[in-house]
């Protein structure tokens, strides 16, 4: 289970987990990092209430656009391409809001935020790349089948 612990470091648990999840996602522990990221998941529906009120809301953001991020990269490994287009879509709309927060970090901060966003932005693009490679695959076998009927 995920240890309760102080509001402004709940989000720290989110993307320590997300961090590590993209390490075993990249080794083809898809089990391991789905386990954390399930934690991270808990984390943020149990910890993440009315964090946009807090001066820190930043990095609350911060947290859930890369979680998101690297949980699309996961299902898009599990072959769950609408779902994993789905979590990536969120985490580019994380990255937007976040710039409405930046008031709140230094420069330095402000640059890897970005540079997540960015990569979120490169991933959902992958995504599309991967689904629509899927679906073409799927009409070419719906156009063979279709094929072979007509023999039929």
């Amino acid at each position: 289970g995920v240890q309760t612990c102080a509001l402004p470091i709940s989000q720290e648990g989110v993307r320590a987990r997300s961090r590590l999840a993209i390490t075993y996602i990249d080794q083809s522990n898809l089990k391991r990092a789905e386990e954390l990221l399930n934690e991270a998941e808990e984390i943020i529906k149990a910890r993440f209430i009315n964090y946009k009120t807090q001066n820190y809301a930043y990095w609350f953001i911060r947290a859930e656009m890369e979680y998101f991020n690297i949980r699309g990269r996961l299902l898009l490994r599990q072959g769950k391409f609408e779902q994993s287009l789905e979590a990536s879509r969120i985490a580019n709309l994380r990255g937007i809001e976040l710039q409405k927060y930046e008031f709140q970090t230094d420069e330095r901060q402000k640059t890897f935020s970005r540079s997540t966003h960015a990569w979120a932005m490169t991933e959902t693009a992958l995504i599309e790349i991967e689904l629509g490679i899927h679906l073409q695959l799927i009409e070419k076998l719906i156009h063979k089948a279709q094929n072979l009927n007509m023999f039929f």
